[in-house]
C-alpha cells in the first residue's frame, strides 16, 4: 500500500501492512490497528501491534516496520519513554504511541500522551518532554 500524506512525500508499506495515525508505522493487517490504546492486546502483542517495539524500516525488515525513507529515530527521549511520529517529543512508554489522534484516551491520558503543548526539555527529567536537539 502507499499512501501521500501531508508530512512526508510518500510512505510504502508492505503489501499485507497497516499504517499507524501518522503513517510512520506499518503493522501487519492481523493487528486490526497499528499502534494505539490496547496494542499489547491485539492479534500479534505488543511485538507487532505496537509502535514503540518498532526499528527498523521497511526496506530491512519485514512486518512490522518504519515505512518512512529515512533511517529510524535516534533515541533521545529518556530511558522508559518512546518518540512522537516526528521524533521530537516524548511520551511515557505506557502511552503506546506518542501523541496523535487519540492520545488522550491511552494510560495516562491527555497529561502524559499528548504532545500539542509540550515545551519542556527532555535534560527536566519531565514526561511528556521536548527533545533537548529540536528545542
Amino acid at each position: 500500500a502507499v499512501f501521500a500524506n501531508i508530512h512526508r512525500s510518500l510512505a510504502e508499506c508492505p503489501d499485507t501492512g497497516i499504517f499507524d495515525w501518522s503513517n510512520t508505522y506499518c503493522c501487519p493487517d492481523t493487528c486490526g490497528t497499528c499502534g494505539g490504546d490496547g496494542c499489547h492486546l491485539r492479534p500479534g502483542g505488543a511485538t507487532s501491534c505496537c509502535t514503540s517495539r518498532i526499528t527498523e524500516t521497511c526496506d530491512v525488515a519485514n512486518l512490522p516496520c518504519i515505512a518512512i525513507e529515512m533511517a529510524p529515530p535516534t533515541s533521545e527521549c529518556p530511558d522508559g519513554s518512546i518518540p512522537d511520529g516526528y521524533d521530537e517529543k516524548c511520551c511515557p512508554e505506557s502511552c503506546g504511541t506518542c501523541g496523535g489522534y487519540g492520545c488522550d484516551k491511552r494510560p495516562g491520558g491527555a497529561a502524559a500522551c499528548c504532545t500539542s503543548t509540550v515545551y519542556t526539555l527532555c535534560s527536566t527529567g519531565t514526561l511528556p518532554c521536548l527533545k533537548d536537539s529540536v528545542a
